[in-house]
């Protein structure tokens, strides 16, 4: 249905995590989660990107494509598999992104950061 929807790099594990809204005005979105994306050679920072379900303004009878929503939202530290679960709210007002630390650590416990 609509356009393939990849990742940027191989290993990434793109689409690996996902979750679909409700129709929000006839519009769902798609959060997906890559938490093997890497940075700068290090693996596991991890990426979540949003996308839309739109038609072109362009034509009505364009097919409809998913479009990205903003910027991929990325890890804030290295190793800790950022978007290894995702979560949208059915009416899209929040998104949580879960955390699966692979550091080695006593202090190293999964976590979730929500964002609004």
């Amino acid at each position: 249905m609509g356009n393939d929807l990849t990742g940027s790099k191989v290993g990434e594990g793109f689409g690996s995590t996902l979750d679909m809204s409700d129709n929000v005005n006839g519009q769902p979105f798609l959060l997906v989660g890559s938490p093997e994306w890497k940075k700068e050679g290090v693996v596991g920072v991890g990426l979540a990107r949003l996308y839309n379900w739109l038609r072109p303004k362009s034509s009505l009878r364009a097919p409809r494509r998913w479009k990205r929503v903003g910027n991929p939202m990325r890890g804030p530290y290295n190793s800790i598999q950022f978007a290894s679960s995702v979560i949208i709210s059915r009416n899209t007002e929040r998104v949580a992104i879960a955390v699966s630390t692979m550091l080695q650590s006593t202090n190293a416990n999964p976590s979730i950061h929500g964002v609004k």
